[in-house]
């Protein structure tokens, strides 16, 4: 089964890198892969769909759309299928002996604990299966209405587990198990509201087992499935539901209720990850043909209007207040379950829509009207979430951060942020208003690339045991209460820096510095915004190749003219990002959305910072806090070129740094494959950069790509000489990036020096050895990369050559 993954992987090398037309074997073999999993013992499917989750996750947004064009053609195969209608029992029961029943089932696990899967009802109890099936159901149902306490977890979680234990039991008893699973579907998504992320994903897991166990797999995979939109990670949404598609294939009959619920759910993940077409073609090819449960179908045409607003359809202001005229009674009579998400909803209007929203007299009634209905605390909890001025949305998002830091995995982490970034982004605005530092940094925190130093285990547990002993406190989650003095302790020994976090909040740039143990500066900066320099990326990023022999159009004209002609270009095209730096190194730590600018060609006051001082980008504050000083062996250097190939630019590049590195011990190699082990691994290769996907590949000749999982080794610098190796686009599905720099770092690399677009074969050598140079005297490899570009500067003017070597990493390798 590994050997299809890495086949895959293969085919996805070839489509992506060398624009190879393998659609079709790419679809073949995942479509293969969901069979083997379902079909595989159950340790091995959860393992497997991991690793390819994994796989998955490292490609990004490449593999989305195969996995919807198998989910629509699996949806279509299985809506042809007959029906099987299940039961749905009831009762009246007698609440006092259905409480004498559930004590006796606290009892039975005192000595075992509470497990869903091996849970069985106790020995001797008065109730009868019925009721006690119809109690547990109604248990369930106002569990899932109620926030869970995470102050009180031990109390809140075991009563839940339990009843999915009777649940399961009864309910497979009386033919009615879908009711079980869409039941405990619906607690993990309670869960997921209330922070419970992780804890969420773990119960989930339990889900998948206990449908093994009764050879029911399709009732997991719905599990996961909703889960995992809820949660907002595309990939593993899609993955599930394509398993669950896949196990509903091998199956003779379909249970009725859930393709229905089916149904909702696919919709409800095409509009979250907003594939709107998509979406309507579901809600109009199936749901208007099936009959709904009132609730459901409320769900669905909140869902509906919500999907406008992501539209921006500011028609949809008058289709809330339409609905709400005619249903408002049957929207209340659901209580918190329908009120919770349409003030969710009236509160998404109004901020997305504030003038034609505000005056609406329907609108502002029923929002009154559910405030009156629902717990203050509630109310308060989703203003602070989406409003924005409320004063409670710091502690939210410190919450927030509190339950991320939880998160084992690294794709789980980079997901659950975006349930968070709305949030995030109000507190930045009300924190730039009010002058509170703190509560920039907390959402500049959040909006960092989290996935660059998050450690991580592949593979998931091998059982589903649910944890008995809760604590919520992560080993670094208390940071983020006093975090002002965290950032503060933890950078109070580098004086000799300047410190800049730098992103977007909606259309504008602010930025926070840190100098000398005091921050001096926090606000927008107002010289620039982010359409100006989301323009400048598409427009002039991919014209910066430097010409080295260029055709200057007359005998008159020197290269130097031309060279300092196209300086002035560059710059003049720079976004002004004026902001008040002094003479100092720069550590940035930008953004997701601001890391796609490439940090040597930010210009304040007409300068381009690279060549005023040292700068560097560990990509993220978490990763640079992971950095200590750090020593070199200069004579441990290794260079390679795949010279063997027969391509000219690359003999050309690797000659000139061997003409210019004579004097120095480099361990040289001009095989096809390298074999880097040493502290300096310099490698010059062809890279290309694709707009959506950054770094698209590493190219020996033309027709050839490598694996760059096998190709980089080990050692402490990487200094790639590789078209667009530096380059970095955002993930559109995640709050991350994509980036081969980020791959080296995570790797064990300390830091990678790298182009942000096409290199000139003259540049290798030249800035070698001056690098190398700077080094060997003592300075750190800040300083270095400086003065290496300062020295490409003299020589070709443009800062298109100049600029283009980006550090990133540790800014503190010195020369041993």
């Amino acid at each position: 089964m590994d050997d299809k993954i890495n086949d895959l992987k293969n085919l996805f090398l070839q489509s992506i890198s060398l624009g190879h037309n393998v659609n079709d074997e790419i679809l073949s073999n995942i479509d293969a892969l969901l069979y083997l999993f379902n079909r595989s013992d159950i340790n091995i499917l959860r393992q497997k769909s991991a690793k390819l989750s994994y796989e998955l996750h490292e490609l990004g947004v490449a593999s989305v759309p195969y996995f919807i064009l198998l989910l629509f053609n699996k949806l279509e195969a299985v809506s042809f299928k007959p029906r099987l209608k299940r039961n749905s029992p009831d009762s009246n029961f007698d609440e006092d002996l259905f409480m004498d029943f559930f004590k006796q089932c606290f009892e039975s696990c005192s000595e075992t604990g509470i497990r869903i899967l091996t849970f069985n009802l106790p020995s001797n109890y008065e109730i009868d299966e019925i009721s006690i099936y119809c109690s547990t159901r109604s248990l369930l149902d106002k569990f899932i209405s109620e926030p869970i306490n995470t102050n009180e977890l031990k109390a809140d979680l075991p009563p839940r587990a339990i009843c999915l234990g009777v649940s399961k039991v009864l309910s497979h008893k009386f033919n009615c198990q879908h009711e079980f699973y869409i039941q405990f579907s619906s607690i993990l998504a309670r869960m997921n509201r209330d922070g419970l992320y992780q804890e969420a994903r773990d119960w989930a897991e339990e889900a998948v087992i206990c449908s093994y166990e009764y050879q029911e797999l399709y009732y997991g995979h719905y599990v996961k499935f909703s889960l995992y939109t809820s949660q907002m990670n595309v990939i593993d949404s899609l993955l599930n539901c394509c398993l669950l598609l896949t196990a509903l294939c091998e199956e003779e009959r379909v249970c009725d209720e859930l393709m229905n619920k089916l149904y909702v759910e696919i919709f409800l993940a095409l509009r979250t990850f907003n594939f709107f077409e998509y979406a309507k073609d579901v809600y109009k090819n199936y749901i208007v043909n099936i009959k709904l449960q009132e609730y459901e179908l409320q769900k669905c045409d909140l869902a509906m209007l919500y999907l406008r607003l992501m539209e921006n359809d500011e028609t949809v202001v008058a289709g809330a207040e339409r609905y709400i005229r005619i249903n408002k009674e049957n929207i209340i009579k659901f209580g918190k379950s329908s009120l919770l998400p349409w003030f969710a909803f009236i509160c998404n209007v109004k901020e997305v829509f504030h003038d034609s929203s505000i005056g609406s007299e329907i609108i502002n009634e029923f929002e009154h009207e559910i405030i009156q209905q629902l717990p203050a605390v509630e109310v308060k909890s989703i203003k602070d979430k989406i409003l924005r001025g409320q004063l409670g949305g710091k502690d939210s998002l410190i919450f927030g951060l509190k339950n991320l830091s939880r998160t084992r995995n690294r794709a789980d982490l980079i997901h659950e942020v975006n349930q968070l970034v709305v949030t995030a982004s109000r507190v930045i605005e009300s924190s730039i208003e009010s002058s509170d530092i703190e509560g920039v940094l907390l959402g500049h925190q959040l909006k960092s690339d989290g996935s660059v130093y998050l450690k991580e285990s592949l593979m998931v547990p091998d059982n589903g045991v649910i944890q008995q002993i809760f604590n919520l406190d992560s080993q670094n989650s208390a940071r983020f209460d006093n975090y002002i003095r965290y950032v503060k302790n933890s950078l109070f020994d580098a004086s000799s820096k300047q410190f800049l976090w730098i992103g977007f909040n909606h259309e504008k740039l602010y930025c926070v510095i840190l100098e000398g143990g005091d921050f001096v500066h926090c606000g927008y900066i107002e010289s620039t915004s982010k359409n100006e320099i989301s323009h400048w990326l598409k427009s002039r990023l991919s014209t910066l190749a430097f010409e080295d022999t260029p055709n200057t159009g007359s005998y008159f004209i020197t290269r130097e003219d031309f060279w300092l002609e196209e300086s002035n270009s560059i710059i003049e095209s720079l976004p002004c990002i004026d902001i008040p730096l002094s003479s100092k190194e720069v550590v940035l730590f930008s953004d997701v959305q601001f890391s796609s600018f490439p940090h040597n060609m930010i210009k304040s006051h007409g300068k381009i910072m690279t060549l005023e001082r040292g700068i560097s980008s560990p990509l993220s504050f978490d990763n640079y806090l992971s950095y200590k000083k750090s020593k070199f062996n200069s004579k441990s250097v290794y260079a390679w070129a795949p010279i063997s190939e027969g391509d000219m630019a690359i003999s050309i590049a690797f000659s000139k740094l061997k003409e210019e590195m004579v004097a120095t011990n480099i361990v040289y190699d001009e095989g096809l494959i390298p074999n880097p082990s040493q502290d300096i691994n310099i490698f010059i290769s062809h890279g290309g950069r694709n707009g959506s996907s950054g770094f698209r590949g590493l190219y020996p000749t033309s027709g050839k790509a490598y694996d760059t999982d096998k190709v980089f080794g080990i050692g402490k610098v990487a200094i790639l000489f590789v078209c667009h190796a530096g380059s970095i686009v955002e993930n559109v599905y995640s709050n991350s990036t994509h980036t081969l720099v980020k791959k080296l770092l995570r790797n064990g690399y300390e830091a990678v020096i790298s182009p942000s677009w096409s290199l000139n074969v003259s540049i290798p050598g030249v800035w070698t050895k001056e690098f190398l140079k700077s080094m060997n005297s003592g300075l750190n490899i800040s300083q270095a990369v400086h003065n290496a570009n300062l020295i490409v500067n003299d020589c070709y003017l443009s800062p298109s050559a100049s600029a283009a070597m980006h550090l990133f990493g540790n800014d503190e390798i010195t020369c041993a």
